[in-house]
């Protein structure tokens, strides 16, 4: 299943995340293994909260190809002996595997929820008491979609899948080399999702997220029973941003050109 987001009216292409405008026309590609009885169905609708085009197309499945793990060596184990560490030799980063989530603020949170949930059929992962997240997938991944808060509605960021922590701090590394003010926030570990992050800047502005090693869900019901909670920061306990790693500075949830997102939304006919 392919789940392009898009404004009315914007172009699309497969598997890229875009720019389009003042931040208006952020576009994305979620694919999951569709269901039998679905195959050669071809829908869509208008989102009403964000008021992108949304175009669910079912396609054959295309898992990714993995990597063999880098050889480390913990303490008491020997597993890499006479040679350096693979990301120590290696020339160039390791690109990104895939686009593997969005997070898009609203002041519509709940109706947003409703809409992936209720009418695309996303599933809940995690939640956080009052409506302060919803983490939700459409595959194994513990998130696809998180849909915060917000003054007005606007892409908060996208996330691309690495190898592993390497992975990411090359790639990162990388970046900075190129733009020293690019790095938001990270290394770190999430404790939803209990992925590693980066989160960064790219040229137009827009924050993204490289990411590994993120809960992979194959059981709904195990994972509701013992991990999956509605009521985070309430009867479930604390949710920090990070297990470890920098606390999310201020720009994180309330960006710096959040105003002109407004204004340019206003502009195009778009409610807030």
């Amino acid at each position: 299943l392919d789940l392009f987001l898009a404004p009315p009216g914007c172009y699309f292409w497969p598997r890229n995340p875009l720019r389009r405008g003042p931040r208006l026309g952020q576009i994305f590609r979620v694919r999951v293994v569709a269901h039998p009885m679905l195959q050669d169905f071809r829908g869509g609708c208008i989102d009403p909260v964000f008021c992108h085009r949304v175009v669910i197309d079912v396609t054959a499945a295309h898992p990714l190809t993995p990597t063999q793990a880098r050889a480390h060596n913990p303490p008491g184990q020997q597993n890499r002996v006479n040679s350096r560490a693979e990301a120590v030799v290696e020339e160039n980063p390791r690109p990104p595997r895939r686009l593997g989530h969005f997070v898009m603020g609203t002041p519509n949170f709940k109706e947003a929820t409703k809409f992936f949930v209720e009418g695309l059929g996303f599933k809940i992962s995690d939640q956080i008491l009052k409506g302060v997240a919803t983490f939700a997938r459409v595959e194994q991944d513990h998130h696809n979609l998180l849909i915060h808060p917000g003054p007005t509605s606007y892409l908060n960021h996208y996330a691309m899948e690495m190898d592993d922590v390497d992975a990411i701090g090359k790639a990162g590394a990388a970046v900075l080399a190129e733009r020293d003010d690019a790095s938001i926030v990270g290394v770190g570990r999430h404790v939803l999702g209990s992925n590693m992050f980066w989160y960064m800047l790219d040229p137009q502005g827009n924050m993204f997220e490289f990411f590994s090693d993120i809960d992979q869900i194959i059981d709904d019901e195990a994972w509701d029973r013992d991990f999956g909670r509605r009521d985070w920061e309430g009867s479930d306990g604390p949710a920090g941003f990070s297990v470890w790693g920098p606390k999310e500075p201020e720009v994180f949830f309330n960006p710096t050109d959040i105003e002109t997102i407004a204004a340019g939304r206003e502009a195009a006919g778009l409610p807030n």
